[in-house]
């Protein structure tokens, strides 16, 4: 696996010829062809730099051979050169040490995995009693439920950028409505009062939840159901999530931040932006949330952006040729999704900004129920899994999106 810094400094070389090619003032179909080539090099390149990453953290996170709970400040991610898995850290919700009683012990570990694989006796059962759901089914071992988590955080980008919270009820944020102000004291003088209202923000708990199917024979193996089971179910958890966090409507699942995001600016053309456009949306963000503020764009954006020159010259886009430093578009970090719209008419296609303040609302545990007679007849065991998350933007003034012009 190679450093990355190795693997900057090639992106930094292939940039500089980009760069060049695209300066000439004679660009010809061969060297657009060109261009296209090393762009298409360049995502291949970050892609790489994501993998090491990724795999590096995730080893540092190791506790004991398993991986640290997925919880996050929602903030270290803002910082260009901080990468995924920085923000675990120690903290009141914070499970670097599992609890070695109830669900968190070998013994109820050792009685799960038993029970999913259709074996469980008297003892296991009762070992289990202890994290019965009221709607069916058994809490997830805190250890398996703890890797999950963090699988699914290490796809999901708002995950990553938002604050995350774990909550047994309905959780409420206070939200002031910043109309408070302080004023100058003369000696002795009296404190005026301030005209501060409150409101406050509800994050309920919408159910995700999917059912797998593995042969009988695959069932009864214990060690490679539950390797099974915790991939699948990150990988389908995870769309699920990522569509929400960023675009959902609030009907049957969560507000996405893109949805309650503030306007910030209406482009000129359909299927595009300008390089002054891009500047106006990041100075439509109030500057109190600009130095922890981040792009969130789809990837086919990104890609035309490179070509793309402010008024002084110098390209938007800039690489990060450096160990510390990531890629940046006005030197604030950038992240993709395919859930956020390219550009077309009316589409919300860009959203830059503070994104801690969207806060995700994990309620209670992943709950799992095996299946024995729904699927008997194809010689089938069927495996309920489900969770209840929320997620909002609490300050919708602290992102804001441009939307393409109406066709």
């Amino acid at each position: 696996m190679r450093e990355i810094k190795e693997i900057k400094a090639e992106r930094g070389s292939i940039w500089d010829e980009m760069k060049k090619l695209n300066d000439s003032e004679k660009f010809s179909a061969k060297d657009q062809a060109k261009w296209d080539e090393m762009n298409t090099h360049l995502d291949d390149l970050d892609a790489e730099i994501r993998k090491v990453e990724l795999y590096r953290e995730g080893e540092a996170q190791k506790v004991g051979g398993h991986y640290a709970a997925s919880n996050f400040d929602g903030r270290s991610l803002n910082e260009p050169g901080e990468s995924f898995g920085t923000q675990y850290k120690e903290g009141n919700n914070i499970m670097n040490k599992y609890d070695q009683t109830g669900r968190g012990s070998e013994e109820y570990r050792a009685a799960f995995w038993k029970y999913a694989a259709g074996q469980a006796g008297d003892a296991e059962l009762r070992a289990l009693s202890t994290s019965v759901d009221p709607a069916g089914g058994y809490l997830l071992p805190v250890e398996t439920e703890s890797a999950i988590l963090t699988a699914i955080s290490e796809r999901v980008i708002m995950r990553q950028l938002g604050s995350v919270i774990n909550t047994t009820s309905e959780y409420e944020i206070p939200i002031g409505n910043q109309s408070g102000v302080a004023s100058w004291i003369a000696e002795s003088g009296a404190y005026p009062e301030s005209d501060e209202t409150f409101s406050r923000l509800s994050l309920r708990a919408y159910k995700l939840g999917t059912i797998m199917r593995v042969s009988e024979e695959l069932a009864q193996d214990s060690t490679t159901l539950a390797s099974y089971i915790e991939a699948e179910y990150v990988r389908r958890i995870s769309l699920l999530e990522e569509a929400a966090f960023i675009a959902g409507n609030g009907v049957s699942k969560p507000n996405g931040v893109v949805e309650m995001a503030t306007l910030g600016l209406t482009a000129s053309s359909t299927t595009d932006m300008t390089p002054d456009e891009f500047i106006e949306l990041f100075h439509a963000c109030p500057a109190p949330y600009r130095p922890r503020a981040s792009w969130l764009l789809n990837d086919s954006t990104v890609m035309s952006l490179r070509k793309k020159k402010a008024s002084t010259g110098d390209y938007i886009w800039q690489p990060g040729v450096s160990a510390s430093v990531g890629a940046t578009i006005l030197g604030r970090p950038y992240y993709t999704s395919s859930f956020i719209s390219t550009m077309e008419a009316s589409a919300k296609s860009v959203v830059f900004g503070d994104f801690s303040f969207y806060k995700i609302a994990n309620r209670g545990g992943i709950v799992f129920q095996r299946l024995v007679e729904k699927y008997a007849d194809t010689g089938e065991i069927g495996f309920k899994a489900f969770q209840r998350v929320d997620g909002r933007l609490a300050l919708p003034a602290a992102v804001v999106y441009a939307q393409q012009a109406a066709a």
